[in-house]
């Protein structure tokens, strides 16, 4: 039935937030695999998250002073959130003759480029680990997976559990056969159900993988994905999107805006390693 009553606008935008908000959770698959702060209002513009270093402990002596005493040196990474958005525009007329299947549709719009934005950012930080793995051109193989789990294991400060491993479908298709079949290990804690549907491939050597469609691929058909501890990549959100509505009255339409404000980046840069592998179209 077309949308005419008085709350017609209403009808459409709940219709696009809803569809939205479903599309970008199908579509996301970094947001659920790094930590995430969530800053409430006055916080200020800024996030300092504190970085704590090592002391060492040493053999004591029973009645003799300890005579080593250490300083714990601290760091931090400094976030800065910025505004990212986008904008629809329904006209009158459409909004007369709309259906609810052109709302939805809308929607998915909406939600698929909020979606591509956030994961687009995050996927980006992946390419900024010091430790890389393969070359271009080199195909990716459950060795390569093995050596990036050792070197989370072995850094100086040990990478802490969960790792995740995110990479192009293309360089996934090339790990599935020898992957775990779903099913084999449980269900990974702490994941929406959506993005285990959508992404997840399987699990090895303790690491669940992900595959990423967002991950861009270069012009020699290689792309940089990455194994990481949850606690490498840190996602501040700010202000979680939200749509509000304005009207052009000259054009004789609505605007539907969407704004989000979040900030992101590198917290260790030894919790994770950079995926470096051939990433061209599979025929078989």
């Amino acid at each position: 039935m077309a949308i005419t009553t008085g709350a017609s606008i209403g009808d459409v935008v709940d219709t696009v937030i809803a569809e939205a908000r479903r599309t970008q959770l199908h579509r996301t698959v970094m947001e659920p695999l790094v930590r995430t702060y969530r800053v409430s209002r006055g916080a200020g513009d800024t996030l300092e998250i504190p970085k704590f270093g090592t002391v060492t402990a040493g053999a004591l002596t029973e009645g003799v002073d300890m005579t080593n005493p250490q300083t714990l040196a601290t760091t931090k990474v400094t976030i800065t959130p910025a505004e990212v958005g986008a904008q629809i525009v329904i006209t009158d007329r459409a909004l007369r003759t709309a259906r609810e299947d052109m709302a939805r549709a809308a929607g998915r719009v909406l939600g698929d480029a909020v979606a591509k934005k956030l994961d687009a950012d995050l996927l980006g930080l992946l390419d900024g680990f010091g430790t890389s793995l393969g070359a271009a051109g080199e195909s990716i193989s459950m060795g390569h997976l093995r050596a990036a789990v050792s070197r989370l294991h072995a850094a100086a400060e040990p990478a802490p559990m969960p790792y995740s491993a995110v990479l192009h479908p293309y360089q996934a298709h090339d790990l599935a056969a020898d992957l775990a079949p779903v099913g084999t290990y449980p269900v990974p804690s702490g994941i929406s159900q959506t993005v285990l549907e959508n992404h997840w491939v399987g699990r090895a050597f303790g690491v669940d993988l992900f595959q990423a469609g967002n991950l861009p691929v270069d012009g020699e058909d290689d792309a940089k994905g990455g194994v990481f501890s949850r606690e490498a990549l840190v996602l501040v959100i700010f202000k979680d999107w939200a749509v509000e509505r304005e009207r052009d009255a000259s054009l004789r339409a609505w605007e539907l805006n969407v704004v989000a404000d979040y900030g992101y980046a590198e917290y260790q840069d030894a919790w994770g390693v950079e995926m470096y592998f051939d990433a061209a179209a599979p025929s078989s």
